[in-house]
């Protein structure tokens, strides 16, 4: 054998042994064709939108439990040729099983290839195996769309997605959801959709369908549509929970649509409410505004105070369910200011439970919580009422529920929702005593919840009484409310369960009037002329005379007040006449 030869041997050999040595993972990083690194942790720190198509290279090419971390928000350039992480149309067989940690980051503008409307398991990651975790992620812009299973973050999960959200459009066919399109037997935490999301099946603002899994604290704010199944937080909840979750968004379909869940199907949902508009569009549809069917299901401790099919007289519509199949409701309510005649439950099916479900008007879900009786624990939280005393008006809030505790928020609108309450009162607030009645009265009261403002009857709707402050407490006042003093009005609702309103006034002395005496005979002139004992005109104060002189004496002090404030003089003046008119007398003899 040559010298060159022997070289060329001895460096394959080494270079052969180096290729054994090394670990599969640092090997196939630079396979993938990015810059990726792990740290002293594992974990593959992504920078760009390169590094993300590389670490879905990485895992989609077999190292499905490889960790990851965000070190800076991602733009992904408008590009359109995104392949999820864990591909199923690459392997029917893969699942996630590592940890994805967002550290926060943004991932903005991610969209999908322009076939992936025909490809199933779409997202951010396509499929999350049951141990697998996504965590601290958002998606904001960009548009995810395939056919079935299609989820911002994931279309499919069997393990845990927690503070992630999408402000992002998602569409397709069947279980598509903002935030992950099938939840199966996994966790769902603290997510939240923003975006809008449409589909066919089982569409929701969180999950398209929650599938024995658990869905908590986590709300929607999108636009949600679709056919059939259609939810504000999950298109159907299949033997799942969903607990402290709620929707401030639109939902609209063809049949079973609901505030929280198109279709409770032996599911459980527990402290949750609905706010958005629900809608359904079709004369067969069960629409409810927390859930548009409940079969076999549990709904506990839910309100709605959303518009649900406004205007429509067909379907089965329910404030709370639409129809309640073999199902258990307690401790539910809907807000009959804004549904009207829209009943709590649309269609009861014998053999079911319903226990404190209701429907009442918005000053009922004000001020002191009137529902707190019907809670044990009470999982209800009421804000304490405001006002803002010189536009007259008074802030009361709907009861909202304890729970929400995570830093993310869409700033939708003011929450907790508030009904503002008007009065226009007929009087000021301080009176001159002028010897009749005076107090305020109202004039005219308004209650609105920011969609139906209500003119509230007196008698009917409230009553006012008054008090009369004696010290520092508060005394009824049954009669005429004549005299100088303090008072305050109070306005009490007949339906209760809310604030009172007060309003203080006073009726004050009337101002001394200022009369001119300088050409009337003073007091002592007039005692000194009137030295005669007619005592019809002169009083013996039961002091004695002394040096034969009396003393001119009013008798009642009070009477003489009255009538001098009647008069507009003031007591020395009135006096002053008295004495001139017994000199004029005397004269006349």
């Amino acid at each position: 054998m040559t010298v060159m030869k022997k070289r060329f041997l001895t460096i394959f050999l080494s270079l052969l042994m180096v290729r054994v040595m090394m670990p599969m993972g640092m090997w196939t990083t630079y396979a993938a064709g990015g810059n990726l690194s792990p740290d002293e942790d594992g974990y593959y720190l992504i920078e760009d939108y390169a590094d993300l198509k590389a670490f879905a290279d990485l895992v989609n090419d077999g190292n499905t439990s490889a960790n990851a971390k965000l070190t800076a928000d991602i733009d992904c350039n408008g590009n359109k040729d995104w392949v999820p992480i864990a591909d199923f149309n690459s392997n029917y067989d893969i699942r996630y099983s590592g940890t994805f940690d967002g550290a926060g980051h943004i991932i903005n503008d991610l969209s999908n290839k322009a076939g992936g409307d025909g490809a199933d398991s779409q997202g951010l990651f396509g499929i999350v195996g049951n141990v697998g975790r996504v965590a601290n992620v958002g998606l904001e812009g960009g548009s995810i769309t395939g056919n079935d299973f299609v989820g911002g973050v994931a279309g499919l999960s069997y393990g845990e997605i927690t503070n992630c959200y999408n402000i992002g459009e998602v569409s397709g066919n069947s279980r598509v959801g903002g935030v992950i399109g099938e939840n199966y037997g996994g966790k769902v935490t603290n997510c939240y959709n923003g975006g809008k999301v449409s589909g066919d099946s089982r569409v929701g603002g969180v999950a398209g369908e929650n599938n024995k899994g658990t869905i908590t604290n986590c709300y929607n704010g999108g636009k949600v549509s679709g056919d059939s199944r259609v939810g504000g937080v999950a298109g159907e909840n299949y033997k799942g929970e969903i607990t402290n979750c709620y929707n401030i968004g639109e939902a609209s379909g063809d049949s079973r649509v609901g505030g929280v869940t198109g279709e409770n199907n032996i599911g459980k949902i527990t402290n949750c409410y609905n706010t958005g508009t629900i809608s359904g569009n079709n004369v067969d549809n069960n629409v409810g505004g927390v859930a548009g069917e409940n079969y076999k299901g549990e709904i506990t401790n839910c309100y709605n105070i959303g518009k649900v099919c406004e205007g429509s007289v067909v379907g089965v519509i329910g404030g709370v369910v639409g129809l309640n199949d073999e199902g258990n409701v307690k401790y539910c309510y809907n807000d009959k200011t804004i549904n009207g005649d829209v009943g709590p439950v649309g269609n009861n099916l014998q053999g079911t439970e319903l226990n404190y479900v209701t429907s009442i008007y918005s000053s009922q879900l004000t001020g002191t919580n009137s529902i707190d009786a019907f809670t044990d624990p009470d999982p209800w939280l009421t804000k304490a009422d405001d006002k803002d005393t010189d536009a007259s008006e008074y802030y009361w809030y709907y009861p909202h529920l304890k729970g929400f505790d995570y830093d993310n928020s869409l700033e939708v609108k003011d929450w907790p929702p508030k009904v503002t309450v008007k009065v226009n009162w007929d009087e000021a607030e301080a009176y001159t005593y002028n010897g009749f009645s005076q107090k305020p009265a109202v004039k005219k009261l308004t209650i609105s919840n920011g969609a139906t403002v209500v003119t509230a009857k007196p008698d009917k709707d409230y009553t006012v009484s008054y008090y009369a402050k004696d010290g520092d407490t508060y005394t009824a006042v049954t009669e005429d409310i004549i005299n100088v003093g303090l008072y305050k009005a109070v306005i009490e609702f007949k339906a209760g369960g809310h604030a009172t309103i007060e309003k203080e006034f006073e009726i004050k002395n009337a101002p001394q009037a200022v009369t001119d005496v300088s050409s009337e005979p003073t007091i002592s002139e007039a005692e000194e002329e009137n030295t005669d004992d007619e005592g019809d005109d002169v009083v013996d104060n039961g002091g004695g005379s002394k040096g034969g002189k009396k003393n001119v004496k009013t008798g009642d002090e009070s009477l003489v007040a009255f009538w001098a404030s009647l008069l507009g003089v003031s007591l020395t003046g009135l006096i002053m006449l008295f004495a001139a008119k017994l000199r004029l007398r005397r004269k006349d003899r």
